[in-house]
């Protein structure tokens, strides 16, 4: 059985490496790495898949523009690769016979502080995600900010529309659907890639509206291909997850601390796709199920949608300028 997946997994690296979307073969590669057992052998794909992954990220970006192949962040790649190698070959040596079976963790996953830890909030590791595109080097770039009733809500609080962006050559175009739900968010973009400057930057704000009326994983699956759709069509584009903030209550709701946990396992989920490809995740810490923070248990009050252009705000400048993918970090 190992060795028939083997050599299918052999046959598809052949196949997709030298196919210009590779963003479904990603996909096939995170199945890949996250079901192979035992232990030993998917130590062994993690290092495949690293290198793989990296192959697959540079001609994705670059396929037809050779010139813009950007030798520094391949080199910076590679080193995270040897990084990861060198972690991978030790993990390998520490696993035993014993171990051939790993058992599976109950509850809540915590791993060490190389993975994420799926029901908390955090941001993935540095060395474990694709560098992002470089920091804007041009004169005037573009910044989509779109989402639901809390993007309309932040971009009507913004003194500056333009989020202070102007004095860096940066230009914010907003687009917001109160009640955004997920399967309405690539058709949004779709649009706006029409009539609109392409953009350096997306950022998404999407899903708390799907949670109590769809099962998690339907969530999950349909803002993953939105931003496969995304990266398809606008391949040289950031994507950046604005996490789904808390809500005191969400429609139609019967069990509120599992909506929690379904909210804090998207973000979880979504941040993490995001980031490992080429995007960033933007955070709202301060923001808790304090009422200070809400209008009516849904919508945000002043202090909160404060919270929330600050964060967007400093998080744009970061992200424009470094290579740092999470903020605040």
């Amino acid at each position: 059985m190992v060795q028939d997946n083997f050599r299918t997994f052999l046959v598809l690296i052949l196949v997709h490496v030298f196919h210009k979307d590779n963003i479904h073969f990603l996909h096939f590669l995170d199945m890949i790495k996250d079901n192979y057992r035992p232990a030993a052998l998917q130590t062994l794909f993690l290092l495949v898949f690293s290198i793989i992954r990296l192959i697959c990220r540079e001609m994705n970006n670059y396929v037809g523009h050779p010139a813009l192949i950007n030798t520094e962040s391949i080199q910076a790649s590679t080193s995270n690769i040897q990084q990861d190698s060198q972690q991978y070959g030790t993990a390998f040596q520490e696993v035993g016979a014993s171990n051939a079976h790993a058992p599976q963790p109950n509850g809540p996953l915590h791993m060490d502080s190389t993975h994420l830890v799926v029901n908390q909030d955090v941001c993935l590791p540095q060395s474990s995600a694709v560098l992002p595109p470089d920091p804007v080097t041009e004169d005037t770039f573009h910044v989509w900010i779109v989402g639901s009733s809390m993007v309309r809500d932040a971009f009507y609080h913004a003194t500056d529309k333009n989020l202070g962006l102007s004095q860096i050559g940066g230009v914010v175009e907003w687009k917001f659907k109160p009640g955004l739900r997920e399967h309405q968010l690539f058709p949004l973009i779709q649009e706006m890639s029409t009539n609109k400057p392409l953009p350096y930057l997306i950022v998404i704000q999407c899903g708390g509206n799907g949670l109590g009326q769809a099962p998690l994983g339907h969530i999950q699956l349909q803002l993953k291909q939105s931003v496969e759709s995304i990266l398809s069509i606008l391949p040289s584009t950031r994507i950046d997850w604005s996490s789904i903030i808390p809500r005191l209550y969400y429609r139609n709701e019967v069990n509120h601390d599992k909506l929690e946990k379904d909210r804090k396992r998207l973000n979880t989920d979504l941040s993490k796709f995001c980031m490992q490809s080429g995007g960033g995740y933007i955070r709202y810490l301060e923001i808790t199920h304090n009422q200070e923070f809400f209008s009516d248990g849904v919508h945000l009050s002043h202090k909160g949608i404060e919270i929330i252009v600050t964060n967007i705000q400093n998080a744009l400048f970061t992200f424009c300028q470094t290579d740092i993918l999470c903020y605040p970090q």
